[in-house]
């Protein structure tokens, strides 16, 4: 009996294996099914460096430019124009502006453009980074001519103003096809450039970074047919012209990151922050000003204030006539653009607007004199109600007439921005004030 207990217990344990198996498997069997080790690694190894002594140094676009002694250095200025030689040329003998494009063939004496030849600019950043943020700017050395004459060295750049990679290998001749799109790593440029450009002694943006873009390559810029341009031909004297245009690369950006949102408000939308619009007034530049003094910040407010004082601050004159003190009546604004090449003269947010026959003479009159021809002459009423706007491009030369029939003086009639635009410039009646525009656009006493 003994025996068959046990043969009967080895039985039953041994079929537990096998039920719901479908076949004989093994214990030992089933334990295996399972791959050990199930996960293994090789490691990948190795490091990616920068191009080889600083990458290529590409030739220039045209033999009217010249390479730097840039070297092994990853970051730096790669070429610009050798010279801007304007060549012999005539003063015209009238009051008309005169323009001079810079030659583009040394061998004559001529305008005409050679459309194989251009004068360029390069940048080299071949750090592979996103975060580069750089500006190159240009300047003169000093002012163009003997005196204060209003001529201007201008850059219209490229027609299209695109910023294009050189890919030249340096040691081969430049070929056409070797200036190429960006890289647009993220479809977008990862430099762009500024157009219409007028270079004065303070330092000019000409082409700067995208922020957060990859930047790699050698960044080209056509500077376009360069002009100096001559306001009044009649009033240069004959003279050799000697200056030199200084060109900075910073690691600056220029998307003013750093404006606030005030000093934002005061410029055109498509103007970079620097041309004013043609409705600001002096009150807001007055609190956009506090509101950078009173900045915590100190870099951010040294930066607001830079740019407030450069493109805002200077380009505004603003005059406001009342019929009392508390009765505003209209506002006259002369406006210049960034660089002081352009002005305009606004005249606005005044009532009933009379015509210049009128007989009797008018509250508020404005007058600009350019040589023997009145060019604009507005009367305003001390009372009415309809609403007008005037403007019109101010020149050099132009001789501007402000008349008050209650005195310009210091009754709260006629108040101006800056201040020191008003002593100086009252005639003996005490109801006119007469300035006289300057080449640089600013006011001088009329004689």
């Amino acid at each position: 009996m003994n025996v068959k207990k046990v043969l009967l217990k080895t039985i039953t344990l041994s079929s537990l294996v096998v039920l719901g198996s479908g076949g004989i498997v093994s214990a030992a069997e089933t334990e295996n099914a399972e791959a050990s080790p199930n996960t293994e690694s090789t490691p990948l190894q190795g490091s990616l460096g920068l191009s080889e002594n600083g990458g290529f140094n590409p030739n220039p676009p045209s033999e009217l430019n010249k390479r730097t002694e840039i070297g092994d250095s990853y970051f730096g200025i790669a070429y610009i124009p050798d010279a801007f030689d304007f060549g012999t040329v005539k003063l015209n003998d009238d009051i008309k502006t005169q323009t001079i494009k810079a030659l583009k063939d040394n061998h004559k004496d001529e305008r005409q453009t050679n459309g194989e030849k251009t004068f360029n600019v390069g940048v080299k950043d071949k750090r592979r980074e996103t975060t580069s943020e750089w500006t190159l700017f240009a300047k003169l050395q000093s002012g163009i001519g003997q005196t204060n004459e209003g001529m201007r060295l201008n850059m219209p750049m490229s027609s299209d103003n695109v910023v294009r990679r050189n890919i030249n290998d340096g040691t081969e001749d430049f070929q056409p096809d070797q200036l190429t799109e960006q890289l647009k790593k993220e479809g977008h440029n990862e430099v762009t450039g500024q157009k219409n450009l007028t270079i004065t002694m303070t330092d000019t943006p000409v082409m700067y970074t995208v922020k957060d873009q990859f930047i790699n390559g050698v960044y080209d810029l056509d500077l376009g047919d360069v002009t100096i341009s001559i306001p009044d031909a009649s009033k240069v004297a004959a003279q050799t012209l000697d200056t030199k245009v200084v060109w900075t690369l910073s690691n600056t950006p220029t998307q003013n990151d750093q404006l606030i949102q005030s000093v934002k408000d005061l410029f055109t939308v498509d103007s970079k922050y620097t041309n004013l619009k043609s409705s600001v007034t002096s009150q807001e530049l007055t609190d956009v000003e506090n509101e950078i003094l009173a900045l915590g910040n100190s870099t951010q407010k040294a930066y607001n204030l830079q740019h407030f004082n450069k493109y805002a601050k200077g380009h505004l004159i603003h005059w406001d006539f009342k019929k009392n003190a508390n009765a505003h009546l209209a506002s006259l604004k002369l406006i210049t653009n960034y660089d002081d090449t352009q002005a305009g003269l606004y005249l606005c947010d005044f009532f009933n607007a009379r015509t210049t026959t009128t007989e009797e003479p008018p509250y508020v009159s404005v007058k600009l004199q350019r040589g023997n021809e009145c060019i604009f002459n507005k009367g305003i009423d001390k009372s009415g109600s309809s609403r007008s706007i005037s403007q019109i491009e101010v020149k050099p030369g132009d001789i501007l007439t402000i008349t008050h029939q209650e005195g310009v003086s210091d009754n709260g009639k006629v108040s101006v921005y800056p201040g020191n635009l008003k002593k100086g410039y009252i005639d003996e009646s005490g109801k006119t004030l007469k300035y006289k525009v300057t080449d640089a656009f600013r006011l001088v006493p009329a004689e």
